[in-house]
């Protein structure tokens, strides 16, 4: 299964565990790290949810697995470990170990406690009846008692001795039925409250964050970055529409109160294209913004694909916002290809036509090259180009290969220069998944020139590279503490600056004039 799919299913088990069905986020989470056995974040997920040690402590060794160094994660199974070891120990303070095949301790000990008050019930019934008849024996002698004295004449006393024979029995009666409901009523059993695998709750370092570690662009870097960050109370991949201008030094606009992803801006700021996400329906729809009008509401595009295909992911469109290119996915949410829709025709078209899963395509300014990271059958992973320019065949259109590394590195994140003359994305070593570089391929014609130029190189994640209309500088994502914020770097030099300094993650979506 794809990157994609995984990284759904996971974003599915957060969402849930954001709101409270832990029920749900673990069914999620199991089917996202069954997709994904690298997923670091599904992992820590898992394992804070887990309630049953043998389950979280697997979790818990695939954590350190994939950060051998994870405190917490060390931590917790330490603690797991210790009340394995208990358990060992002492048999009885675990619950749902077996006594006898098939039965466990818990279901013994229930079993037990529903004898014992079985039990209890049973000669609270008994001593009732045994009292209830000798309460009947002693009020006929207190009937005869007073039957005898009347017999005497001694008619006050005996109707004196009558009421109170009559008080008395009344009282017994009362006593009696005050004795057969404290019999007959269950008195709650004291049970052994069985002792609960300690619970994986990440707690905060006391180590200070330092969140500015380059200094502000310079006053020649100018433009807009159009992004989307903050806080992922909500959703951990759709963020706030922002707008950084980079002569407010890294101060941001909230364009709207769009919770968004993907968005990519034409040269003269005035439409912008994005996925929304609708919380209610937790699904995601393609729309477009009038950026010039500031009263104007965002305009549902989804109509042009929702005929054979139920949902998109990586979207992005041309420099003039008229064609958008996307990875269209079936009912049961499987990748099924590239697409590309004309919004000035609504017609759509079908770019990859073979049985390998595509993920993050992006589209040249004229629409003229596609390129995608492929995934075919075997695990292979590269970067390949679609030729626009060339005719249709029966088997698609011409392909470029950009990579031929297989799997030993998995690229991501491809953009174009605003020319197509250059083409920037993201690489991790297979082994270290988690620690991307960015890489320049250079183009002519749509073909790659010799050799990829690596230009940022770090021991933090460095994804989603944005060029600077002019094709000097680079934009991206870097990872230098819990999240992500958006470095510059100098083509031309050494230079790398950084734009935001924020506690959550931003992404670069569009970089204008």
């Amino acid at each position: 299964m794809g990157e994609d799919y995984a990284s759904d299913l996971l974003q599915r088990g957060l969402t849930a565990m954001d709101v409270g069905d832990n029920e749900a986020a673990i069914d999620y989470l199991r089917q996202a790290v069954t997709a994904d056995p690298d997923s670091l974040e599904g992992w820590e997920a898992l394992a804070g949810l887990l309630d049953d040690p043998v389950e979280k402590e697997d979790a818990l060794n695939h954590v350190l697995r994939l950060d051998p160094d994870n405190a917490m994660a060390k931590k917790a199974l330490k603690k797991v470990e210790k009340q394995r070891k208990h358990e060992d120990a002492n048999p009885k303070s675990n619950p749902d170990e077996e006594w006898i095949p098939g039965i466990k301790r818990r279901e013994l000990r229930y079993a037990l406690i529903g004898l014992a008050v079985f039990t209890v019930f049973t000669f609270g019934v008994a001593f009732v009846i045994i009292s209830a008849v000798k309460q009947q024996e002693a009020e006929r002698e207190a009937e005869v008692t007073a039957q005898a004295a009347r017999i005497e004449g001694f008619t006050q006393t005996a109707e004196y001795s009558f009421v109170s024979t009559g008080t008395a029995v009344a009282q017994a009666q009362e006593d009696a039925t005050a004795t057969q409901l404290s019999l007959t009523t269950a008195t709650p059993t004291p049970t052994e409250t069985p002792d609960l695998p300690p619970t994986f709750t990440p707690t905060a370092e006391a180590t200070e964050v330092l969140l500015r570690q380059f200094e502000l662009p310079p006053s020649d870097v100018t433009g807009s970055i159009y992004a989307w960050g903050g806080s992922p109370i909500v959703s951990r991949d759709f963020l706030n529409f922002r707008l950084y201008r980079l002569a407010d030094d890294g101060a941001f606009t909230r364009v709207n109160e769009d919770l968004i992803k993907g968005v990519s801006v034409n040269p003269d700021a005035t439409i912008a294209t994005y996925l929304r996400l609708f919380t209610s329906q937790r699904q995601s729809f393609l729309y477009q913004l009038n950026l010039a009008d500031p009263e104007a509401l965002p305009t549902d595009f989804s109509f042009v694909y929702q005929s054979g295909i139920y949902t998109i992911v990586d979207v992005q469109a041309t420099r003039d916002g008229n064609k958008i290119v996307f990875i269209g996915s079936d009912i049961n949410e499987e990748p099924s290809g590239i697409y590309m829709v004309d919004l000035t025709t609504n017609e759509m078209v079908v770019i990859s036509r073979d049985d390998a899963q595509y993920r993050q395509p992006t589209i040249s300014s004229d629409g003229s090259y596609i390129a995608a990271v492929r995934e075919d059958e075997t695990g292979r992973v590269d970067l390949v180009l679609f030729d626009m320019t060339q005719a249709l065949t029966e088997t698609g259109f011409v392909t470029v290969d950009l990579t031929i590394d297989g799997e030993a590195i998995v690229e991501a994140y491809p953009r174009f220069s605003a020319d197509a003359t250059l083409l920037a994305y993201s690489a991790a070593a297979s082994v270290t998944p988690d620690n991307h570089e960015i890489f320049i391929i250079g183009l002519a014609n749509g073909q790659p020139a010799p050799g990829n130029v690596p230009v940022a190189t770090a021991p933090y994640d460095e994804i989603r590279p944005v060029f600077s209309p002019d094709g000097n500088y680079l934009a991206y994502s870097a990872k230098l503490t819990e999240g992500y914020n958006i470095l510059i770097r100098d083509l031309s030099g050494t230079g790398v600056y950084q734009l935001t300094e924020d506690e959550y993650s931003v992404f670069a979506g569009d970089w204008i004039n």
